[in-house]
């Protein structure tokens, strides 16, 4: 195979990208057309599954080698209880960052903290008081318990800030994985598979350049038959089937493959890529099994084209790649393509899928 590429450093469109068009493309071009960039609030359930990838895929599952290289993307923040003023500091951090230059905050702090309790208010935090009182004490609150856990997630702006809980949770996940019978042996190779993980490939498709990274490959070159996996966890694994709509999982499912496809033309010709396959796990504290979920060639084709699902449309990846390409040549972003050509114009439908008859 190719030398390994550093897939952060490659400049060119990818699944996520897509995936913030489909649902927004304002953001999609604030953050991939002006290189804006986004403030993302990473969740503990994305938090978990960023260390669980890491652990198992980038540190072999090596308690040393996670320890070695776990400053390089990762900062451990003190865990702190769910009081009202930590809130206030998360939300105070998060409007912090947006106005960071290399690390360094650029809006007034007074500014910021406003902003930060006004929206905490609308949330309904510091209630009970007027407007006047409930900041006085909020400051107050800020600057005796929550400062000191405000700096410490200021020192460590550029990195993904997690907690001692969430690095347990993904090092159990991961080992759980290693170690089921079912699915253990995914994550090595042997005589018959070759084993590729983190593997970054670069293709073109549709006059786009493009990029992907595959939590796992195997190329079996006797059959030569290859299939990809990615890795995913989720706090009820066996209602993954609902997160595959909700967070378009279903076009990275299309564009890796068809990524795949593209690489292995040049690569390993003749050779058959099959579906996408997600290795699910459990984040939650029953703990349950690791499962896998297997697209199938009728799903790649819906990746590919698109579907509708309970009387809803989902775009598949050429035709938001062609949505793309035309806003990008008309400078259109606040419209889609659709109701551009439609003057504006929606026409609704029933929300019945069948007519009621009239009781007689």
């Amino acid at each position: 195979m190719d030398i390994k590429k550093d897939y952060r450093k490659i400049q060119a469109l990818n699944q996520s990208a897509i995936i913030t068009f489909s649902k927004d493309p304002v953001q999609f071009y604030k953050e991939y057309i002006l290189n804006q960039g986004r403030s993302f609030r990473g969740t503990s359930a994305t938090l978990i599954g960023d260390l669980t990838d890491f652990f198992l895929l980038e540190c072999n599952a090596s308690e040393m080698e996670f320890d070695q290289k776990f400053d390089e993307k990762f900062a451990r923040i003190e865990t702190v209880g769910k009081a009202q003023v930590y809130t206030l500091a998360d939300e105070l951090f998060e409007i912090a960052k947006r106005s960071a230059v290399d690390g360094v905050v650029q809006e007034n702090f007074s500014a910021m903290f406003k902003e930060a309790f006004r929206t905490v208010r609308n949330a309904k935090c510091y209630q009970g008081e007027d407007e006047d009182k409930a900041y006085k004490k909020a400051l107050e609150e800020f600057l005796k318990k929550g400062k000191p856990y405000y700096d410490s997630k200021l020192v460590a702006m550029d990195k993904s800030q997690v907690n001692d809980f969430q690095i347990q949770t993904a090092k159990r996940i991961a080992n759980q994985m290693l170690t089921d019978n079912n699915i253990s042996w995914i994550f090595r190779g042997d005589e018959d598979i070759e084993y590729l993980p983190k593997y970054a490939i670069e293709f073109e498709y549709m006059n786009f350049d493009c990029k992907m990274e595959a939590d796992m490959i195997h190329i079996n070159h006797s059959t030569k038959m290859i299939q990809p996996y990615d890795l995913k966890t989720t706090y009820d694994n066996e209602s993954f089937e609902n997160s595959y709509l909700f967070r378009a999982y279903y076009i990275q499912a299309g564009y890796y493959r068809l990524g795949i496809i593209e690489w292995a033309k040049t690569e390993l010709p003749g050779y058959i890529v099959n579906p996408m396959k997600f290795v699910v796990g459990d984040t939650s504290m029953n703990a349950r099994r690791p499962l896998v979920y297997e697209t199938d060639w009728d799903m790649f084709e819906e990746s590919m084209y698109g579907f509708t699902y309970k009387g809803e449309e989902y775009k598949g990846i050429n035709t938001l790649m062609e949505e793309i390409k035309w806003a990008e040549e008309t400078g259109i972003w606040t419209i889609s393509k659709t109701n551009f050509d439609n003057k504006s114009t929606i026409k609704m439908k029933p929300y019945a899928e069948y007519n009621t008859k009239i009781l007689e």
